[in-house]
């Protein structure tokens, strides 16, 4: 099988959208071919999120690949985590709904097991949403430390 995905503690980063040093970057550039997934990537891996990519899941007619299948190492919970990245096609629109759908026919519903963020020509996702996405669900239960706040886990 495969394993969780972590870069050891402390491993450099800058404060640029990127993150990591140059060999860091070239890995994961080569690892997900789709920009913002690998910038999901390494927020994950930034925030010491363990996680797997392209996770197979056998939905009931077939088997599909969730974008991260996401580890909260504080809870033990897993999560589907899709970035469905391309709303301004209108085919595309219609495969994420069915996507959806094939989830919560196995009973992973959005917002507690199955996390989307979506994103078109004119409409990404802010890293600041994608931090606060990160820490609600995937740090939950993460003791705080002094001074610092951590997203309320109820909307």
């Amino acid at each position: 099988g495969k394993t969780w995905t972590k870069l050891p503690v402390g491993t450099p980063v800058s404060m640029n959208l990127f993150g990591f040093t140059s060999s860091i970057m070239k890995e994961l550039k080569e690892r997900f071919p789709k920009e913002l997934e690998k910038i999901i990537a390494e927020k994950l891996t930034a925030m010491g999120i363990p996680y797997k990519y392209e996770y197979p899941v056998r939905f009931r007619t077939y088997t599909g690949h969730v974008d991260f299948y996401v580890l909260n190492k504080y809870t033990g919970k897993v999560f589907y985590y899709e970035h469905f990245g391309m709303m301004e096609d209108d085919k595309y629109k219609k495969d994420a709904a069915q996507r959806i759908r094939d989830y919560e026919k196995l009973g992973i519903m959005p917002g507690t097991g199955l996390v989307m963020t979506f994103e078109s020509d004119n409409c990404v996702i802010s890293t600041t949403a994608l931090d606060w996405l990160c820490r609600k669900y995937f740090l939950a239960g993460q003791p705080a430390l002094p001074g610092e706040h951590i997203p309320d886990s109820n909307i």
